[in-house]
């Protein structure tokens, strides 16, 4: 049976400290799961959207997300 092949990954030191914040970490991986707004994502968090868009904000700096559309 072949064995499954694992594609590499390169992160940065800049995005692993990024990414060693759990609220980012469970953002990056809502929108892994699905396109969502900064407001959609900060009520499924719990979070108010000033702190979402921080975090959002990190995300994209280090080049781990991108906009797709801007929200109304």
């Amino acid at each position: 049976m072949p064995q499954a092949r694992k594609e590499e990954v390169d992160v940065s030191r800049k995005q692993g400290k990024i990414l060693s914040d759990p609220t980012r970490l469970r953002i990056l991986s809502m929108l892994f799961e699905q396109e969502m707004s900064i407001s959609g994502l900060a009520k499924a968090i719990g979070l108010t959207p000033a702190t979402v868009h921080h975090h959002i904000a990190q995300l994209r700096k280090a080049g781990l997300i991108r906009p797709t559309r801007r929200e109304m």
